[in-house]
């Protein structure tokens, strides 16, 4: 049995409902005060099962507790033995939006073009509701009302619940930017810590086993223990370097028990050099090193779990299995670090969860540095203030192809930045950078609001609008229509430019209210009747710059229409575009046919 979503409401600044899938990375994002830390917070709170243990009234929305707090869970992978544990087939059913969110995640979102026939699973549903700060919580099942012949939720409901949820929901690791040095120190010992138990205890006997076997072994397991750890300090070590050029961790251990990590932590410090002097502890360090730290430990105890697995596999021995879930709750990963840092901490996020099969991922941040769309089993939610107007989007439900992925990993090498339009509404999509200039310039001018993404090619402009799609946010797309023809290895071919309208019009129709301005051939020959350009770029600043020519008053007007979204300039389908070219086509066409293969001009 696994967790794949819970829903929260009327908790701290949450009203309405929200509904979180549990994917293997989930990334909030959204305004400040929109409830994204909140979400991590009630994370927390569902996976103490009802506990009231720090709860207090100003955690009840608007700090009225005649209305309850809510958290429910929907548990998936149902075994035989777990539904004889929960008391039966009446707690468990079907639901045919997460078998189709599943089949996404193992198939790819095209698993219905694939011919894959839908795999129905059995779900599991249990509620908290807190209706009194200082008492637990009221548990309620989702089962089958025999009498009303319908499934309800009613109080208790299934037995030998919780036993069973304490092993099933990932616990939760909660890192923040305000977190103590103790807390901070604790998730990275603790890191290490099981890291080394999973290598020194790989015979598969338990340390109650070890020990009562031989007492002398704790000696030796301390020593073994304390080498693993400062081999795996070093490596860290030298990642944080490459940030903090001579930075060197170590970790004094005054414990006695060899795998125990909280009884380690409590009693251990770890210590920063910088060039092999000044040794201090890692808590009066600044915050940068702290965070680099973490990371550190992440990247390298997750190429530890890697190459480890990957040698058992080797070897035909089992993988570890059983092991504990964990979520890892991160609120602004971004926080204290350098730019080039971050890329590298995005890098140990998602690598830590692709390669720990225990571990999930749920962070907030206000960087589009840290949306990474080419990563499978990620989830991106964004929360506004208004929950009616939150959106989600899944890698898995996008489906891209690898040559997409690479496209979109190519794209972020060149703008890190790219990612930024999750976090806005009033989007363009251009080709390139001309556009992208003279819509800036016509913004400035205007007064007006708008995030424009240079797709770097036309041919990706398909791949955003896809992405702009799922998200439920709309757009407005400009591009050149190009010519039907070019000439390769001296003959007249097809131009793959002019085939890419249909794509990105059979993608762009797919939005609530599609917006597609299409200059015919290409911006200069629509704005500067110039059929054959050069130096593009330059003449487009050129002109801006002067702001007074016929030239400009074309583009001023034309763009104010696209801005305001005037219906009246945009193309509503592939047909239209081509009657378009033609009619442009017949005007032009002396002009054309005095042009160097004018054949590569008709379509």
């Amino acid at each position: 049995m696994r967790l794949q979503q819970f829903r929260v409401k009327n908790y701290k600044s949450i009203k309405e409902e929200i509904e979180i899938y549990i994917d293997d990375i989930v990334v909030l994002i959204g305004p400040n005060n929109s409830g994204k830390s909140t979400i991590l917070d009630a994370y927390e709170k569902f996976a103490s099962l009802g506990s009231s243990r720090n709860l207090t009234v100003h955690d009840f929305y608007n700090s009225d507790i005649s209305v309850p707090i809510e958290m429910c869970g929907v548990f998936t992978d149902i075994t035989d033995t777990d539904i004889r544990t929960l008391g039966g087939e009446k707690w468990f059913y079907n639901d045919d939006p997460l078998d189709r969110r599943n089949m996404a995640r193992k198939y790819g979102g095209d698993w219905e073009e694939k011919d894959i026939q839908l795999e129905s699973k059995r779900y599991y549903c249990v509620k908290w509701i807190w209706s009194d700060a200082e008492k637990a919580a009221q548990k309620q099942s989702y089962g089958f009302d025999e009498a009303l012949g319908v499934r309800v939720f009613s109080d208790g409901g299934s037995g030998g619940l919780d036993t069973l949820l304490q092993s099933r929901i990932p616990q939760p690791i909660r890192i923040s930017p305000d977190k103590s040095m103790d807390e901070t120190k604790k998730i990275i010992i603790s890191f290490l810590k099981e890291d080394a138990k999973d290598e020194l205890l790989k015979t598969g006997e338990s340390k109650a086993e070890i020990i009562q076997k031989i007492q002398d072994l704790t000696d030796t397991l301390m020593k073994d223990s304390k080498e693993k750890i400062d081999g795996l300090l070093r490596q860290v070590s030298e990642s944080s370097a490459s940030v903090f050029p001579g930075l060197e961790l170590e970790l004094n251990i005054l414990s006695k028990d060899p795998v125990d990590a909280e009884v380690m932590v409590s009693d251990s410090n770890l210590s920063v050099k910088m060039n092999g002097v000044s040794s201090s502890l890692l808590e009066n360090q600044g915050h940068g090193v702290r965070r680099s730290v973490l990371w550190s430990a992440l990247q390298i105890l997750t190429h530890e779990s890697h190459t480890r697995d990957k040698i058992k596999k080797a070897k035909g021995k089992p993988v570890s299995v059983d092991k504990k879930q964990y979520i890892l709750l991160i609120d602004e990963p971004e926080s204290f670090l350098h730019p080039p840092v971050i890329r590298g901490a995005r890098e140990s996020l998602y690598n830590f969860a692709a390669q720990n099969d225990n571990w999930q991922i749920m962070a907030t941040t206000h960087s589009p540095i840290f949306i990474d769309l080419s990563k499978k089993h990620t989830t991106i939610i964004r929360i506004e203030k208004d929950k009616a107007l939150n959106k989600t989007i899944s890698t898995d439900e996008l489906s891209f192809s690898d040559e997409e992925n690479e496209s979109m990993k190519m794209i972020r090498l060149c703008n890190p930045m790219i990612n930024e339009f999750f976090f806005y509404d009033n989007i363009i999509l251009v080709e390139g950078p001309t556009e992208k200039i003279v819509i800036n310039k016509i913004c400035e001018v205007l007064g007006a609001d708008y995030h424009i993404i240079d797709c770097l090619g036309k041919g990706n402009i398909k791949t955003f609008a896809r992405i702009l799609n799922h998200f439920n946010v709309n757009y407005v797309v400009v591009h050149d229509s190009d010519i039907p023809k070019c000439i390769k290895n001296g003959s007249v071919s097809g131009n793959g430019a002019w085939g890419t309208n249909v794509s990105i019009m059979n993608e762009c129709i797919k939005s609530t209210s599609p917006m597609v301005f299409i200059q015919i051939p290409h911006f200069e020959g629509m704005f500067f009747g110039d059929f054959s350009p050069t130096n593009k770029v330059g003449t487009v600043i050129s002109i801006l710059s002067k702001g007074t020519s016929p030239e400009y008053d074309l583009i001023l007007e034309k763009y104010t229409k696209i801005l305001s979204k005037d219906p009246s300039v945009f193309v509503k389908s592939n047909e239209e575009m081509i009657e378009m070219y033609n009619a442009f086509y017949v005007a032009n066409k002396p002009r054309i046919e005095a042009l160097k293969n004018p054949e590569t001009w008709m379509v």
